[in-house]
This record gives structure tokens, sequence and C-alpha cells, in this order.
């Protein structure tokens, strides 16, 4: 039986929230159901398994960091290249691969402990709940994976591959696929609830206080009600692609006309935007008063590599720069933060620590391959995969 997790709310935070620019209103919703969509996406969780760690997919690991870098704990090899971002839980590393597998792996020491395969390669980074993973495939169908077992439990097919990384909010898993769609599912039978269409591709998405939020490729960020899939809002920005970060009731997203937007995420209006020295922006962390994320100067995946940008750190209040990283070489991942270190991915084959109030390099690692996923942090160990077809435990102080 599923682990129900137990969290007290404000009455506050049950009220309904307002929203002035409203393209669809949410009509006949029973109150009841109301309060359990808000309630379910205020949830206390007591993992990070998923991608960008959180639900609001702020990127912060409530964990210890890695300050000063050791060496390798441990690397796996897979048969293909890997830009699924790790998840952990329980001890195990959930991580996808091109080869077309599914891949859980003992945190200490790296062993497999079972590989699940699908259709085709797995982009998507899983989320893991207390018994189960959900991933997504290029073989257009979403996977319910017994985490102790490696065998299939159900699978949904949608109309194209799926990149996106499952939320799983209560008894509900929510995703996005390459067919425009998102989806809402039960996530013990597979069956699905709802689905919205937009007009373009579309992020995975991030949820908040009853609302899914993503951005599309038309140039929108997209605000649907998790309740009964109905479109609250949707605000105009530059081409999308990745998801917002949900924080303090700000949606945070990059554009690919080298903006980063702060959304408010119950009206659906820009509050200010950030131009970074270039055209294309990593998914955002948030923390405190900054959000983190790269920019690069071109968009694409050139060979050899061209890009060259900075990590940015932006006062999330006033919308103005804080510091930027010295210019690197490749494009970005999403970094990630944790115990005051943020952690990144690069094309240019390494991964990087930097100390979130400077920006001053603590550490860096070189990999075989280009690094385009995110990192997960977890008591002390990084966990990141890469294009050389590995994923990688990183241990130090």
């Amino acid at each position: 039986m599923k682990t129900i997790i137990t969290v007290i709310i404000a009455l506050t935070m049950l009220l309904p929230v307002s929203c002035c620019t409203k393209e669809v209103l949410r009509e006949n919703m029973d109150e009841d159901t109301r309060r359990r969509s808000y309630a379910q996406t205020i949830i206390a969780f007591r993992s990070n398994a998923m991608f960008l760690a959180d639900p609001q997919r702020t990127g912060v690991y409530n964990t210890r960091g890695l300050h000063k870098l050791t060496g390798v704990k441990w690397k796996f090899k897979t048969e293909g290249s890997v830009a699924s971002s790790p998840s952990v839980s329980k001890g195990v590393v959930c991580c996808g691969s091109y080869d077309n597998n599914l891949y859980a792996l003992d945190c200490e020491t790296g062993r497999l402990k079972w590989k699940f395969k699908t259709g085709k390669g797995v982009f998507s980074s899983p989320a893991v709940t207390e018994d189960i993973v959900y991933v997504g495939s290029y073989d257009q169908k979403i996977y319910a994976v017994d985490s102790e077992t490696g065998k299939e439990k159900w699978s949904f097919a949608t109309g194209n591959i799926i990149t996106s990384s499952p939320v799983v909010i209560g008894e509900i898993v929510y995703f996005t696929s390459g067919d425009k769609n998102m989806y809402a599912l039960d996530s013990e039978t597979g069956k699905e609830i709802w689905r919205y269409a937009a007009a373009s591709q579309i992020s995975s998405p991030a949820i908040s206080n009853g609302m899914a939020y993503f951005s599309s490729t038309e140039g929108a960020l997209y605000a649907v009600d998790i309740s009964t899939g109905k479109l609250e809002w949707k605000c105009e920005m530059g081409e999308g692609g990745h998801p917002p970060a949900i924080y303090d009731g700000i949606a945070y997203v990059g554009g690919r006309d080298g903006h980063l937007y702060a959304i408010d995420a119950a009206k659906g209006r820009v509050k200010w935007k950030f131009k970074v020295d270039g055209q294309y922006l990593s998914a955002p962390a948030v923390m405190g008063d900054t959000a983190f994320f790269g920019g690069s100067d071109q968009v694409g995946f050139g060979r050899p590599l061209q890009q060259q940008g900075f990590i940015y750190a932006v006062n999330i209040n006033t919308g103005k720069e804080k510091w930027r990283s010295k210019k690197l070489d490749g494009g970005f991942s999403a970094p990630t933060i944790a115990d005051g270190v943020i952690y990144f991915g690069c094309f240019d084959n390494h991964l990087y620590a930097l100390d979130m109030l400077t920006g001053r390099e603590l550490w860096k690692f070189r990999a075989g391959g280009s690094i385009h996923a995110s990192p997960a942090i977890a008591d002390g160990i990084v966990y990141f995969s890469s294009y050389d077809t590995h994923i990688y435990a990183l241990h130090g102080e």
C-alpha cells in the first residue's frame, strides 16, 4: 500500500488562489476536491527522488553537500549515452540510458540491482515513490516499475516520445509528452484521469499550490489546475522548453530569447525579466533571494562545441545580477544546490561546483563526455550521468 505522507496545512493555504488573468475559469469544482488538490502540493516530502529535487523544481537538495572533491566513489557503464538525471531513494540510484534501459544501482557500491528494458532510449529522469519508479521513454510510453524487483506494474502509451520527467503528487502522476499533451494518470493503475492539449511542445511540469506549470516552444508559460486539467492562465514569453522553478509564489523560467522571466504564479503577469549575454538558458535553481541558471550564446549541440556562457546569480526581489561565473565553454545542465554549493554539468565534459554566495569555483571533475543532465546530491555524494555512457558517484568532504 502506498505510504501517505501527513501534513499540517494552515487554513489560509486551503483558500482558492486568486487569478486576475484567467483564460479558463474553474467551474463546478467540489470544495473538498479543491482542498485535497492544494494539500497535495504542499506536502513535506521525505526525499528528493525526482528531477530537480522537488515538485516545484527548485533544484534544492536538503542534504550534506560536497565542498572538496576527493574523486570517483564509483562509476557504472551503460551501453549508451546518458542524459537522464539520477534520482536517489532508500540507498538506490535510478537513472535511464539511451541503451533503452532504466537502471537501479546501489548507492554505496554502484553495483546493478536491476535494469528494466523499454522499447527505446530513456532521456526522462525518474520519479521514485515509496515502492514505484515512474519514467518516460522514447518509445512513447510512461512506465511504472516496482522499485524492489524492477518488474513492470503498468505502462501508458502517448502519441509521441516522452522526455518529460514525471511528478507524483498523492495518488496521481503528472507528465508531458511530445504529443503536446500534459497527462494526469492514476499512479496505481495507469488509468488516465485527464489530459490538457497545449499549442506546441511543452516542458516537464512543475507543481505548486494545486497548479501545474510548464513552458512551451511557441513562447508561453502555462498554468493548469491539477484537479480539473483546465487552463488557469497563459503568459506570453520567449520560446521555452525547460521547466520553471516555482518559489514563494513566483515562477522563474528561461526563454530562448535570452531572458530569465519572473512571473506571478497566481496571476500570470511578468514581474521582471533579466537578459543574459546570449540566447539559451538552462532551467533555474532557486534558494533564498537568488535564482541560479546558465546562459550560453548558441542553441544546440554543436560538434565541435561552440557555445560559451556563464552561470548567473540574480536577486529574485530586484531582477538584478548578483554575480556571474567565469566564462565557460559549452551549454549547461540545470544547476542544483546543496549545502551552500551549486552543482552543474557542462557540455565541455566537466561537472562544476561553485560557492553559491560568490560564484567562486570550488572544484571541477572531467568526465569522458558532455554532461547534459542535472546532478543529484545525497549525504555528501554527487550523482550524475554523462554522454560517455557512465553514471558517476563523486565523494570528498
